[in-house]
């Protein structure tokens, strides 16, 4: 058996939230910049959105570049240290190496689990590097626009989070769009998360994007756009229940597609494995209480 994997070939929906990016970028090109905060339930489309908006600005003459949070590694500052070696690459002239900047940043530039970077995080080297990562990033944006993206911020160090919370005031005087995407339910979870989103919200030029799930119609249309013509048939008979199931997660519904249409699987009404673990994961944050509730709920219809 062959399984292939399904996905969307056509950016479905959001238009509201693709033209408060695009607003942002004009600001940005103009020289003032913000900070967008893009949450949602796990699978909603963060990561889709961001690209989007990152080919849209590097059609003119912006950059656009990623840093990720990763739930298995806690490397102090790790998204920072990605964008800003991505950025010397780009563009070497901009820190000269004997330069006092250069020497503010390196603990980022080095190696982002270096003692250096251990100390900056609890000593008062701590300011110099954070001074230095803000004034760092304006020079680059004095050479190109920049469109930066830090990725799963619900899995963000603390020290990552403290530096977010100090370059987001700078940003209004640069040209740079920062987006930083989290999963909802983790800031009921994490009480350092809610505490920094909370400090940073309340800063004149950040924004707030929460996606909602699609609308019957706009799942309808992933699932005919994440389909080969000769699958149309098949997808006709099983589209209904993948609306259903999915409950407009564009993730959820196109692994319920995928199962659905692959030969071995029982039909859309058994949810493959990448949904469910999803669900327990989510779950799994509960408190022993509310699991029991949703235990006892489950025994119910919709």
């Amino acid at each position: 058996m062959v399984s292939r994997p399904v996905y969307c070939r056509r950016f479905i929906g959001r238009r509201a939230q693709l033209e408060l990016l695009a607003e942002r970028q004009r600001e940005a090109l103009e020289g003032r910049g913000s900070l967008v905060l893009i949450s949602g339930e796990a699978g909603i489309g963060k990561s889709r959105l961001i690209e989007q908006a990152n080919e849209a600005f590097k059609k003119g003459s912006g950059e656009a570049l990623l840093g990720r949070c990763y739930q298995y590694v806690q490397a102090p500052y790790a998204p920072f240290a990605d964008l800003m070696r991505a950025l010397e690459i780009l563009h070497p002239d901009v820190l000269p190496a004997s330069s006092a900047l250069k020497l503010a940043v390196s603990p980022l530039l080095d190696d982002a689990s270096s003692d250096a970077t251990r100390r900056a995080a609890s000593d008062d080297e701590k300011r110099r590097l954070f001074d230095g990562v803000a004034d760092a990033l304006r020079a680059f944006a004095a050479r190109a626009p920049l469109l930066l993206t830090i990725e799963d911020v619900h899995w963000a160090d603390d020290g990552t989070l403290e530096l977010l919370q100090h370059i987001v005031p700078m940003l209004g005087r640069a040209r740079i769009v920062l987006t930083c995407t989290y999963r909802s339910e983790e800031v009921r979870q994490r009480h350092v998360l809610r505490t920094a989103l909370a400090t940073l919200q309340a800063q004149t030029n950040v924004w707030r994007i929460e996606l909602e799930p699609l609308d019957a119609g706009e799942v309808r249309e992933l699932i005919a756009y994440s389909v080969e013509d000769s699958a149309r048939d098949a997808v006709a008979e099983v589209a209904d229940s993948v609306c259903r199931l999915a409950d407009g997660n564009p993730f959820f519904a196109e692994e319920i597609l995928k199962n659905a249409l692959d030969a071995s699987a029982r039909g859309a009404s058994e949810l493959p494995l990448s949904v469910t673990q999803a669900v327990v994961e989510r779950a799994a944050g509960l408190a022993e209480s509310d699991r029991y509730i949703l235990d006892c709920a489950s025994l119910l219809d919709r």
